[in-house]
């Protein structure tokens, strides 16, 4: 699992106690959409001046959907998160977010895993989940430009990723052909 992984589990566990302690209302876990980054430091700001390893908006968005203080929320996410072995230090900050430290030993165990699944790290069992990437070519009776290259190469990145982690994907690369120009460009031939 990965560390993501596992911090991602211990907020969504953090919920469930709370739940259970009839603190947070009953509400699907599931459907609770919320990000967990890493440290944007703007160029003025010292990086040695950040104190934390992750940073969540789960109190702050969630907040929201059950129309409660955030503040209140985060203190109470703090209190079960600060209970997991997973966590060396757990704060929060006004509007809501909750920044991580997490323990030396689990980033060990990440790197021991990649280390041990060399390139196998990142896939997983897609449960034969198939996804269709279409991406169109440039025009080619138009000009080219820059924005053709790119609308090509992220459409194969995007298929090139979802195959490493295990979908099974298919890439439709579209001739774009079809339209006024490409008749004009025919009747012109023809009538050569």
């Amino acid at each position: 699992m990965t560390l993501y992984s596992q911090i991602k589990n211990s907020i969504l566990n953090s919920l469930t106690k709370l739940q259970a302690k009839e603190i947070l209302p009953e509400f699907d876990l599931d459907e609770i959409n919320f990000n967990i980054s890493q440290p944007n430091i703007p160029e003025k700001f010292n990086p040695n001046n950040i104190f934390y390893h992750y940073s969540t908006n789960i109190a702050f968005t969630l907040a929201k959907s059950l129309k409660t203080n955030p503040i209140e929320l985060a203190k109470n996410i703090q209190s079960e998160l600060l209970q997991e072995d997973l966590y060396e230090r757990v704060d929060f900050m006004a509007p809501g977010f909750i920044n991580l430290v997490v323990k030396d030993i689990y980033f060990n165990n990440a790197i021991y895993e990649i280390i041990k699944l060399k390139n196998n790290f990142g896939k997983f069992k897609a449960n034969n989940q198939k996804i269709n990437i279409e991406y169109v070519s440039a025009n080619p009776t138009g000009f080219l430009h820059v924005g053709h290259v790119r609308g090509a190469v992220v459409g194969k990145v995007i298929y090139n990723v979802l195959k490493f982690a295990g979908y099974s994907v298919e890439g439709e690369y579209y001739v774009n052909n079809a339209g006024n120009q490409i008749n004009l460009l025919a009747r012109s031939v023809l009538y050569w």
